[in-house]
């Protein structure tokens, strides 16, 4: 079998417990096998040197780059200059996989793959949203709320826009526990055949042939007392506040006891909560591995009292070193470490921060002080099932698996297999001047893994070399039209509708890309039982800027009753994701009356008549540029909204004001978070909410579930507002 290419991407020099030892152990394990050629790419190494330099080791080349990558837009400079690097490396070479260390550095391989034929994969370590539960424990209370419901969200949360960019970067996500898993595709609607979970492993350690006590002695610990060991960061969410105070209170009825906390953080903090019991408490900051082992070794209980945790290396390292534990019942750590392989402590989330059951930690902490035979039996059973579970061989042999099957499923047909029957679409795809884009647009629709479709291009009277480019493909299902002057949008998508002869018709713009399922994903709606009462349908979408990178995302409505209520505060498609039926918008066609809004003016008009509705998938990347018609003209786009938002008004026979159209004109401009700074005018909104829900009553009976849905809707997807 041809070798694999792995590119391991980390930073230069990162001391973090538990992703420094996830890589270190991954590594080690890779370079060990005949079938890799194992590469690492290391950055952020000294940003003073502008050069990459290459070193082999043994069999390991490495790669190092002085910057970090995946930042802010103004410093995609350093990105573009690694990937033109690896683009000359790596022509010659095949099976290539990208494997990201870090979720932060993950969207750069939204860029990478644009350059090289490669697969990435993250290794998801942390879910960084659940961070908040010390950060901004309202922020948590809220997303925690919508994360414990049973069913798939059809829309991410505002705040979690950044992560589930991230996560879209990459082809794979590897996730470190089942838990984790279930969050992504139910909170961040990731796909579940692109996540795998593996759990972390160590290698098995040698039995420790160290005298207990002559350990004790060498570090200056009494062979007497009892040692409590915690080992990792030194902040609140690692629970280390509410340990100190379970400590304490085990102390009232055992003084021979002491508390030592080794890992970094933020010890200033930390002291300032101690009042008494200083002499009881070890603070040791970093340990090495080696030294580490030793305290292991030497420690009577080891506690990993999390707020928020996935799979701890602190607490397999414990289960390895035959320590009674005592860990938090959340997350991912509940899930690794078995009931009957530690003691948990229920968490506790109050109105206003979150705890541990204290009363719970320090029974347990004394229960295992007490009872030494528990204790032991405890830790035996944990031992052998770390032994089993967590060891570098599992993580390493599973991690191999996943990469063959990654590079099986990249090297696979992935176009699906049609028939005589397949519905044929049409694709309108008008431009003007749209040299800097018009490729990738076409690239992207030319690889959809739907095939049966028909696009019809048409050159409005372009001056650059949009007809040149255009020109170079020869595909048969091309279809090109040009205008000899430019006749403006509208008058060229209704030529192209004209010419379309495809059951269905989609619509797509020339600076934007379509996702590669987006045809079959559309058709396939159209032509399934709940999809044959819709006429018109669309997608979510991700945002673009010029170079192509994701830097956000936006989200409509689904059913039709949604669409046509919120239709007043947001246009409910985006336009380049729609797809018709045929019939429908050849009988329709599109109208010059609002100008810069033809597109709006429709979805009026066919809400009226026919059924709408919107699929909760992300299908099309909407690119924002300087050059964009929206951010051309504006000014004239606000002016049809405004005399359009007015008709509909008039049409549905609500009395409004100035101070309604200035809210429907902030919320539809995307304006909505700052125009609403205050409770009068939240109060206002409602109001407004109100209003529109009685008039459209008059149409048809919503229910009162319906009208908290879109208040929900609106205050939170348009204008940002959490409560």
């Amino acid at each position: 079998m041809d070798k694999i290419n792995i590119f391991l991407v980390d930073y230069f020099n990162q001391v973090n417990g538990g992703l420094t030892t996830y890589f270190d152990n991954l590594k080690q394990s890779l370079s060990e096998d005949e079938r890799i050629n194992l590469n690492l790419i290391l950055v952020k190494s000294s940003p003073s040197v502008n050069e990459i330099k290459e070193i082999t080791d043994n069999r390991v080349k490495k790669y190092i780059f002085p910057y970090d990558i995946a930042l802010t837009p103004s410093e995609i400079n350093h990105d573009l200059q690694l990937i033109d690097f690896l683009e000359n490396l790596l022509k010659p070479l095949a099976n290539i996989i990208f494997h990201f260390n870090w979720i932060n550095h993950a969207p750069f391989a939204y860029q990478l793959k644009k350059k090289i034929n490669c697969s990435t994969i993250l290794t998801n370590h942390c879910l960084p949203w659940r961070d908040l539960i010390t950060n901004n424990y309202l922020l948590f209370r809220n997303i925690n709320k919508k994360c414990l419901e049973k069913e798939k969200t059809n829309y991410i949360h505002k705040y979690l826009i950044r992560e589930k960019i991230a996560y879209e970067s990459v082809d794979y996500i590897i996730c470190v526990t089942t838990y984790a898993k279930n969050l992504l595709e139910r909170q961040f609607m990731i796909a579940k055949e692109r996540i795998f979970v593996i759990y972390n492993g160590l290698p098995l350690k040698d039995k420790n042939k160290k005298s207990k006590i002559k350990l004790r002695d060498f570090y200056g610990f009494s062979p007497d007392e009892k040692i409590i060991l915690f080992a990792g960061a030194v902040i609140e969410r690692k629970g280390i506040l509410d340990l100190v105070k379970a400590f304490e209170s085990a102390l009232e009825k055992n003084r021979n006891i002491r508390l030592i906390i080794a890992g970094k953080g933020d010890y200033i903090s930390f002291l300032k909560t101690l009042e008494r019991n200083w002499s009881k408490i070890t603070l040791v900051g970093h340990l090495s591995k080696e030294v580490l082992n030793d305290f292991y070794f030497m420690a009577d209980i080891g506690v990993v009292p999390s707020f928020v945790e996935q799979c701890s290396y602190s607490a397999i390292e414990m289960m390895h070193s035959n320590l009674p534990l005592i860990v938090t019942d959340t997350d991912g750590l509940a899930e690794i470490v078995s009931d009957d392989c530690a003691l948990k402590i229920p968490l506790l989330l109050r109105k206003n921060k979150a705890e541990l059951d204290l009363n719970k930690f320090s029974e347990y902490l004394l229960k295992l002080l007490n009872d030494t035979e528990f204790a032991e039996a405890m830790s035996g059973r944990a031992k052998a099932y770390a032994h089993k579970q967590f060891t570098i061989g599992n993580m390493t042999s599973k991690t191999t698996i996943v990469y063959d099957k990654i590079l099986d499923l990249k090297n696979t047909n992935e176009v699906i297999q049609i028939s005589s029957q397949s519905p044929l679409v049409s694709i309108i795809l008008p431009c003007f001047n749209a040299e800097k884009f018009i490729d990738e647009c076409i690239q992207s629709i030319l690889f959809q893994t739907y095939p049966f479709f028909e696009l019809i291009l048409i050159d409005d009277g372009s001056t650059d070399r949009t007809k040149s480019i255009i020109n170079m493909y020869s595909d048969v299902r091309i279809k090109v039209i040009e205008n000899k002057f430019n006749i403006g949008l509208v008058k060229s998508l209704n030529k192209g509708v004209k010419l379309a002869k495809g059951k269905y018709i989609a619509r797509m713009d020339a600076d934007d890309v379509m996702h590669k399922d987006r045809l079959e994903k559309q058709v396939s709606f159209f032509e399934s039982s709940s999809g044959r009462s819709i006429d018109v349908i669309g997608s979510h979408h991700y945002v673009i800027d010029h170079e192509g990178k994701i830097i956000s995302l936006k989200q409509y409505p689904l059913s039709h009753d949604e669409i046509e209520f919120v239709s007043l505060f947001q246009n409910p498609f985006s336009h380049p994701s729609v797809m018709f039926r045929s019939e429908v918008i050849k009988t329709r066609l599109y109208s010059g009356k609002y100008v810069q809004a033809e597109d709006y003016s429709l979805w009026f008009d066919l809400i009226k008549e026919r059924r709408l509705a919107n699929i909760p998938e992300f299908l099309t990347y909407y690119r924002v540029h300087k050059d964009n018609v929206s951010s051309t003209y504006a000014n004239v786009q606000r002016q049809s909204v405004a005399k359009l938002l007015s008709n509909e008004l008039d049409f549905l026979n609500i009395k409004f004001d100035i101070s309604d159209l200035t809210q429907l004109l902030a919320i539809s401009s995307g304006n909505g978070a700052l125009y609403y700074n205050n409770e009068t005018k939240l109060s206002a909104l409602d109001s407004l909410i109100d209003k529109i829900f009685l008039a459209k009553q008059t149409e048809k009976t919503y229910s009162k579930k319906f009208l908290l849905n879109m208040k929900v809707y609106i205050r939170e997807n348009l204008c940002n507002i959490y409560q």
